[in-house]
């Protein structure tokens, strides 16, 4: 099952995205689809652009957004936790009780008549996620 939504917009932090990622995994999903991720006039590299990902700036010269990065730390997040679902033999229900240990996904859905869906995820931090991958990193080196 893939997850089609929208990125978080350029105000939030990033760690949005990582959240998104992660509950997504933990929903079961094996990706996510972010809404619109090309931005083609470059505007985005003068003001924020929701949809921006990827920013073309001229005919050859294309700019990865600093949530681009999120997704693919997010993405990285994910497989350790697989990694770790794997050595350790942990069920599904394990990896979402060790998330709960060290993120909060406790996310909100504001409504909207014009995007694809948002959650938005307030009560997560950027301590969360790093305790989340050390304890990770700890258990997968342990089942060797």
């Amino acid at each position: 099952m893939w997850v089609y939504g929208t990125t978080s917009a350029p105000h939030l932090s990033s760690r949005h995205i990582q959240a998104w990622v992660i509950d997504s995994y933990l929903r079961g999903a094996t990706g996510v689809v972010p809404w619109q991720t090309v931005n083609k006039d470059g505007k985005a590299m003068r003001r924020g652009d929701p949809l921006a990902l990827f920013i073309y700036d001229g005919p050859e010269v294309i700019h990865h957004s600093m949530r681009l990065k999120a997704y693919r730390r997010a993405q990285q997040d994910v497989e350790y936790l697989e990694l770790l679902r794997k050595r350790r033999g942990f069920t599904r229900r394990q990896i979402r009780e060790f998330v709960a240990r060290h993120v909060c996904l406790d996310g909100r859905e504001p409504w909207s008549p014009v995007d694809s869906g948002e959650r938005v995820y307030d009560k997560t931090s950027p301590e969360g996620f790093r305790r989340l991958r050390e304890a990770a990193a700890k258990l997968i080196e342990g089942a060797r």
